[in-house]
């Protein structure tokens, strides 16, 4: 089968499929907040189109020759839900975040930083260029090498914490501010100042 009948085909299976089941955005909503009671955690439609990717690369790994496999993978990516796993196929740098802790001394009444992990994830960095308005917005000094990171949603980050990739040490200048709904963060990090957050 050549590749435009092939995609021909997936679009078909779309459309049939979309008739008996519904519109596959609000299925995959609906199976989102299933999994998210049986998990004990919040599931986006988003994640459940990547575990359903998952399992029919499983089943091919099992049987190559099923037919409907290739179709299957090819198509969540074409559905409304799919946005993710564009980002997911651009996280190839991993990165550290820290959190800072600070420790009074009592007996010199002076106070000792640390540094500890918060979460070690697969992101996308990109160095960028910001514009003026982003510039004088978020004071985001150019000589500091900015880099924009995207991730996959994870609570709890704060903009006084630090990005470690590589030796770099890189403190957060802008965000986090979220991708879609829940579907990811974006951060503006910049390298480490001894005059910035980070210090």
């Amino acid at each position: 089968m050549s590749a435009a009948g092939f995609l021909k085909r997936v679009a078909q299976v779309l459309e049939d499929r979309g008739a008996a089941y519904g519109d596959p955005k609000t299925q995959m909503e609906a199976i989102a907040r299933r999994w998210s009671i049986t998990l004990g955690t919040h599931v986006t439609a988003q994640q459940v189109a990547l575990c359903m990717i998952d399992l029919k690369l499983a089943r091919l790994a099992h049987d190559p020759g099923y037919a409907d496999g290739p179709v299957d993978v090819i198509g969540y990516p074409r559905q409304p839900v799919g946005r993710a796993m564009g980002l997911a196929s651009r996280l190839d740098t991993r990165i550290r975040i820290e959190r800072k802790v600070v420790t009074p001394d009592p007996l010199y009444g002076t106070e000792a930083v640390a540094w500890v992990e918060f979460a070690t994830v697969w992101a996308e960095v990109r160095d960028v260029l910001p514009s003026r308005a982003e510039r004088l917005a978020d004071s985001i000094v150019i000589a500091n090498r900015p880099a924009r990171i995207r991730m996959r949603h994870l609570a709890g980050i704060t903009p006084d914490m630090r990005v470690i990739i590589g030796t770099r040490v890189l403190q957060i200048v802008s965000g986090p501010a979220e991708i879609g709904r829940r579907e990811g963060i974006e951060l503006i990090v910049e390298q480490h100042s001894s005059e910035g957050a980070a210090s």
